[in-house]
């Protein structure tokens, strides 16, 4: 049996990213702010 629930929940948090993305102003700060995410969410 494969467990799906993982991919379910990185969509839901990229989803939920993607919608405060505006609040940034900047890419760069966005990209670091989601490689800080991940980083913390895989460690």
């Amino acid at each position: 049996m494969k467990d799906t629930t993982f991919p379910v929940l990185l969509q839901a948090l990229f989803e939920v990213l993607d919608a405060h993305r505006p609040a940034f102003r900047q890419g760069r700060t966005f990209l670091r702010a989601v490689g800080l995410l991940i980083s913390e969410v895989f460690t």
